[in-house]
């Protein structure tokens, strides 16, 4: 039987992990079951400014187009990603402000993926692609109590 849980990422409380961090799955996947969800910037994170935006990547030696990763620096030095959303569900544009709450894609299947949902990650520097950290303490359970 699957765990639910509370993600800002989601805004909702019926999201599953699909896929942990690891050694070699250096972000979390999370999906609802529902395709195309909004995905928003996660509460725990302080505002940033969205710095890259690919349109794509490369696994095992084949480029999947179409299918963008989006780059957003914090403002206190760390990061995070987002992946397998479409380009026409990506809401953010590079140099755009963001914060928490705020919409930044939906969840998708592009890219080497199996299923919609969305692959997080982030990073204790912005710019360093090997200091990913597992996520899920930035955003399970993150609710921002009254």
């Amino acid at each position: 039987m699957a765990t639910y849980y509370y993600t800002s990422l989601f805004k909702k409380e019926d999201v599953r992990i699909t896929s942990t961090f690891s050694t070699s799955h250096k972000g979390i996947d999370l999906s609802r079951g529902v395709v195309e969800t909004p995905i928003y910037f996660p509460n725990k994170a302080v505002e940033g400014t969205v710095w890259k935006i690919l349109k794509g990547y490369t696994v095992n030696g084949k480029y999947y187009d179409n299918a963008p990763i989006i780059y957003i620096k914090h403002k206190d030095g760390s990061g995070s990603r987002y992946i397998h959303s479409y380009p026409k569900n990506v809401k953010v544009t590079v140099g755009m402000k963001v914060k928490p709450g705020q919409q930044i894609c939906c969840t998708g299947n592009s890219g080497y993926s199996f299923g919609d949902h969305i692959h997080f990650e982030w990073l204790k520097k912005w710019d360093d692609l090997n200091s990913r950290i597992d996520p899920t303490p930035f955003v399970i359970n993150d609710k921002v109590l009254a």
